[in-house]
Order: C-alpha cells, then structure tokens, then sequence
C-alpha cells in the first residue's frame, strides 16, 4: 500500500493536482488486490511522467516547490528501496546499477536535508566493500549485507525520467 500511494502521489504532484499536505498522509492502495494496485501507480506514474513539457517544470511536494526530475526519482527512491524490502521477505534478490543508485543516494541525501526522509530509517555506516546499491540501501536505515544480486528487476527504471 505504501509503495503504490507514493507512485500516486508523485504522478500527481508530477500533473499538478492533489497536492495538499493532507493528501500525502491519507494515500490508500488496494488492500485487495497489491499487486493490481501497484501496477496501476506504476502505469499512472509513468503516463504522467511521459507527458509533454516537463523538461525544466517544477511540482509541489512535501519538500516544497521541487523539480519534476528530482520528484521522479523520489518515487525510483521509493521502488528501488522498497522492491528490495519485498525481495528479502520473499527471497528474490535485488539489485539496482551503480549509476542509478549514485543518483538514488544523492536524492535521498537531498530528502533528509530537506526534513523529508520520514519513511526510512536513521542512516547506517555500509560496509567498506559495500556496493553502490548496498550504500543507497544502509543510507535508508537498511541491512543489506550478504544479499545477493538480481539486476533484470530493474530494467525499466530510466523509462520513469
């Protein structure tokens, strides 16, 4: 549920509508059907990101008045974390690629200075050989050590920009 009202709720912010700050906290999904519900914020939020004119636009977020490219890789901040989250609890390993996941740390870097972060956990030290990912993944509160590797999960993250 958390994961689908994030998408939404950046697809709106992305169009320009429901931005009020009761929105955010009020963001129900399908508790019938999760995955359904999740697919459709994925397609919801990839149609507003493929609209016209948002090269350079800016949307309202919690943060505030933000770029529409920092917002998009909110809601990939979102997925990539949280598909994690659902890998270990189902034992389908995640991975995401280094240079998305430098972006990824850079925006959630920016949340956390911004106040905004209220969904992760206090940033933990990764380990020393960490991977970019495992970096992103302790930078929100996550363990990720001895997990492997799955990087066809994330295929299609650059159609979301």
């Amino acid at each position: 549920e958390h994961l689908a009202g994030s998408l939404r709720l950046v697809a709106a912010a992305v169009r320009g509508d429901g931005a009020e700050d009761a929105m955010w906290r009020n963001v129900v999904a399908s508790a019938d059907d999760p995955v359904g519900s999740l697919h459709a914020a994925a397609e919801e939020l990839s149609a507003a990101a493929s609209a016209e004119g948002l090269e350079g636009a800016s949307c309202l977020m919690p943060e505030g008045l933000v770029p529409v490219a920092y917002a998009l890789d909110v809601a990939a901040l979102e997925a990539a974390v949280h598909a994690w989250d659902i890998g270990c609890a189902v034992g389908v390993p995640v991975e995401l690629d280094d240079e998305a996941s430098h972006r990824l740390a850079v925006t959630a870097e920016v949340r956390r200075h911004l106040g905004a972060d209220a969904g992760f956990q206090p940033p933990l030290q990764p380990a020393v050989d960490a991977t970019p990912f495992e970096a992103l993944l302790a930078s929100t509160g996550r363990e990720p050590v001895g997990r492997s590797a799955h990087p066809s999960l994330w295929a299609g993250i650059d159609g979301w920009r």
